[in-house]
């Protein structure tokens, strides 16, 4: 029989053993801090954009059929590969032994719910939406084989679906609010609060995802809207990865132990052009949205604002995108050509032209928009600037009801799958409730979708941009690079075609716990 006092030693051995094995355990996680200056909007519902703010966040939590690669590579994410049986059936065949966040198995049942709930009246209002129209027919085939049917050949379906993150179809079904709350997907992280009422997200790892992280064990996301703090959490060690930088910001990193990292863009900053809805609007003459080209000194804006770190915009991609056009010169600095068309259309005086512009994302846009602004207006062009909130600006976007405003802030988004025609059927009649619509370029356009040979759809696209360079149906700006600073602990920094990715970062051996 154990004595009282021997029961009691033994239980404080227990109780130390368990400390230090929990003390051992906590020391070896791995946590990531990253500072960002938003988090999505629509937090966990990955079908509202498909750039920033949202892009590398849904990344982290979902994925996709297909991966488009930095490079412009399609590679396998949930399907590990896919046949095209005819010119509008593709096969895909999916990746086995994938679960959700909650346990529930990922199959080709859950592809067709996800398909067809963006099909629903309810799904059609949502962003995504758009790279579904064209799907006819989801049919399971195997539990882990589904056959896609387009309505008509679509040469891109497998880029279309690497932005189709795949949500786990029954607790989106029950509630869209409540499962952008607590989002449930297959991606390498899990999400344990969003942090709204803390400014930090936090994530942790998803060890049972096929692309779990190599070191990290958990995530922060520390939310700093300005660039100056997202700089000095970084210089005090607060974060270990801070994103959304300028040319300017990194010039203080200069002598001290970080290190900055340049993504090459495919996004061009831009301003869309209104040509459709009832009011009459000098943007309908072509010949003033070429003057608005002429008018503003890019090449200014990249060496004095940008520091040398962009390039001027030629037309709405850059090389790294299918169906760009080499041959393609931006539109020269040429105040004087551009106020002998605006007399030609009949605006010799000038006019006012009303904007609405997203800023904050990292490339100096505001001071951009002030300069464009300063300088249409020596052209007679007088400019009113207003910046709204982005869901403010989403939802005008998707409904093209801008009330009095002329004109707004929109990427050429090409990153998603490195393929011209997403940005150009966004600036197209094609668009649902398009903003900007010219019929004489859609047979070109939708030519070029039912296209099979790569090369032959090149040319077509090369051709479809040398001809949107005349409509101008956008003032092109300066294509967008990604800066991101970093701490020299990090040992292998990666980014995927927009954002980091986060599950791929590792610490050098002894550094950063």
């Amino acid at each position: 029989m154990i004595s009282v006092a021997r029961l009691k030693f033994i239980l404080v051995l227990i109780a130390v053993f368990m400390a230090s094995v929990f003390m051992a355990s906590h020391a070896e996680a791995v946590t990531l801090r990253v500072a960002r200056n938003q988090i999505p909007p629509s937090l966990g519902n990955p079908y509202t954009s498909a750039g920033q703010p949202g892009a590398a966040i849904w990344s982290a939590l979902f994925d996709a059929l297909t991966v488009v690669e930095p490079n412009g590579d399609l590679s396998p994410g949930l399907a590990l590969r896919w046949d095209l049986v005819s010119p509008t059936r593709w096969r895909f065949y999916l990746r086995p032994n994938v679960t959700f966040h909650d346990g529930q198995p990922f199959d080709a049942n859950t592809v067709v719910a996800n398909i067809q709930a963006l099909q629903t009246e309810a799904g059609k209002r949502l962003y995504m939406a758009t790279e579904v129209a064209g799907i006819s027919k989801v049919t399971v085939i195997e539990p882990l084989v589904v056959e896609i049917e387009t309505a008509k050949p679509d040469a891109i379906l497998p880029k279309r679906l690497a932005i189709i993150m795949i949500v786990e179809p029954k607790a989106w079904a029950k509630d869209e609010g409540a499962f952008a709350l607590k989002p449930i997907g297959t991606g390498p992280w899990t999400l344990v609060d969003w942090g709204r009422t803390t400014g930090r997200s936090v994530f942790t790892a998803n060890k049972k995802s096929w692309r779990a992280p190599k070191q990290l064990d958990r995530l922060e996301i520390v939310i700093l809207p300005e660039a100056t703090t997202r700089l000095s959490a970084l210089l005090t060690g607060e974060v270990d990865v801070a994103e959304a930088f300028t040319p300017d910001d990194l010039g203080e990193l200069e002598g001290q132990p970080f290190r900055s990292v340049m993504q090459e863009g495919t996004q061009v900053m831009a301003i869309a052009f209104r040509t459709t809805g009832d009011k009459k609007t000098p943007l309908h003459d072509p010949r003033v949205r070429q003057a608005l080209n002429y008018a503003v000194n890019r090449a200014e804006i990249v060496d004095t604002i940008l520091h040398g770190k962009s390039k001027v915009a030629s037309q709405g991609c850059t090389a790294l995108v299918f169906g760009c056009n080499a041959t393609l010169t931006p539109y020269p600095y040429d105040p004087a050509k551009a106020k002998v068309l605006l007399t030609e259309a009949g605006y010799g005086s000038g006019f006012k032209l009303k904007l609405e512009v997203l800023t904050g994302f990292g490339l100096s846009d505001q001071l951009i928009y002030q300069r464009m602004a300063e300088q249409l207006g020596q052209v007679g062009v007088k400019v009113t600037i207003e910046t709204p909130s982005y869901a403010t600006w989403l939802r005008k976007y998707l409904s093209n009801q801008w009330d009095d405003t002329d004109a707004f802030s929109l990427f050429w988004d090409n990153s998603s799958y490195r393929d011209v025609i997403r940005a150009v059927k966004y600036y197209s009649c094609d668009k649902p409730n398009p903003f900007f619509c010219d019929q004489t370029i859609m047979p070109e356009i939708y030519a070029s979708d039912v296209i099979m040979d790569v090369g032959a759809r090149r040319k077509a696209l090369e051709a479809i941009m040398a001809k949107l360079k005349d409509l101008a149906p956008s003032l092109w700006m300066v294509e967008i690079p990604y800066h991101y600073a970093i701490t020299n602990d990090i040992d292998k920094f990666a980014t995927r075609t927009l954002g980091v990715s986060y599950e791929d970062i590792t610490f050098s051996a002894g550094k950063r716990k």
